[in-house]
């Protein structure tokens, strides 16, 4: 009996260590959190009025920047513009068959201090069309005071 006791304390004490190494999610209400949110509300809003220019205001202007999809990798801002121009644009604007998007259940877990990891859902509605849905995860980076997007990685 002692040993499973042992036993049973030394599991719970490795599992009280690793979570104080693990990050914590930051609340709601959180300075930091507040602000990814409204960063990410934004590109919302933008998309929905379809303005293309807005939206990609969310994402870092960098070569460093990275978005995945599916088998799709792309490399810094401009190579992404012309993604989102091909795949949803028409005349450097959000078409209106690019449908309608919406983000739920955001997670923001900080990184270290200006770095947050950043999950949710996408949701795309589009009539006369199938609607879209998927997860994503973020890296978002914080410069000069805005949160930007350095990696995003959305799946259906």
């Amino acid at each position: 009996m002692f040993a499973i006791l042992k036993k049973r304390s030394f599991f719970l004490c490795i599992a009280f260590l690793l979570s104080l190494a693990m990050p914590s999610v930051v609340a709601r209400g959180d300075a930091r959190a507040d602000k990814i949110e409204a960063a990410l509300a934004a590109q919302v809003e933008a998309w929905n009025a379809g303005d293309m220019d807005r939206f990609m205001d969310g994402y870092i202007d960098s070569p460093d920047l990275t978005y995945v999809s599916g088998s799709v990798i792309i490399k810094g801002f401009a190579a992404l513009k012309e993604h989102y121009i091909r795949r949803y644009g028409i005349d450097g604007r959000f078409s209106k068959d690019a449908g309608s998007l919406a983000f739920s259940k955001l997670s923001v877990t900080p990184l270290e201090k200006r770095h947050a990891l950043v999950r949710g859902r996408w949701h795309l509605t589009r009539v006369g069309q199938e609607n879209l849905q998927g997860v994503f995860t973020l890296v978002m980076v914080e410069v000069d005071g805005s949160w930007k997007i350095l990696h995003d990685h959305s799946s259906t």
